[in-house]
């Protein structure tokens, strides 16, 4: 399906990858300058209107980032499961799983982490001086260890972080 008017184009708002940035290692965005596509299973039954409308909905919503939504009972169910956090047991886990990250930016770093079973839950902290030095293992250090802390001890714990 795709969206032709150029109402529905792009205007800035949102952003993509540069065409192969993958082989160049880049990682900077560019405006998304084309025409949405929306590509579904061929099995997939949706009215045109309806589909239309929730494509429409989700590209225009006024949220500052995305919202986490993990549906393991529709049609995303595979897609879930097939993620690495879905590989290793994250969604069914019967204790708590928390996702952490850190960033160093302008030499300031940061750190936060947030509870998959209860949304509400996470733990931000600002970390280290800057006359200290910036690095990047630093701060994913700090959120593990704030998430470890904020853990009770006999409770089972899966983290999920993207440092090496």
């Amino acid at each position: 399906m795709t969206m032709n008017t150029k109402k529905e184009q792009s205007r800035g708002r949102h952003v993509t990858r540069a065409r192969s940035w993958w082989k160049r290692g880049d990682l900077s965005a560019c405006a998304a300058h084309s025409n949405m596509e929306c590509w579904v299973h061929h099995d997939t039954i949706l009215g045109d209107d309806q589909a239309n409308q929730w494509l429409k909905e989700a590209w225009e919503h006024d949220d500052s980032k995305d919202e986490l939504k993990i549906d393991l009972q529709g049609l995303e169910r595979h897609f879930w499961l097939g993620t690495e956090a879905g590989r290793i047991g994250c969604y069914n886990f019967p204790g708590e799983t928390w996702a952490g990250d850190g960033s160093a930016h302008k030499g300031v770093m940061g750190a936060g982490s947030v509870c998959l079973q209860q949304q509400s839950k996470y733990l931000e902290v600002r970390v280290g001086r800057e006359e200290e030095g910036v690095n990047s293992l630093r701060p994913e250090l700090e959120a593990m260890a704030r998430t470890l802390q904020a853990t009770p001890p006999g409770d089972d714990l899966i983290y999920l972080c993207d440092d090496r």
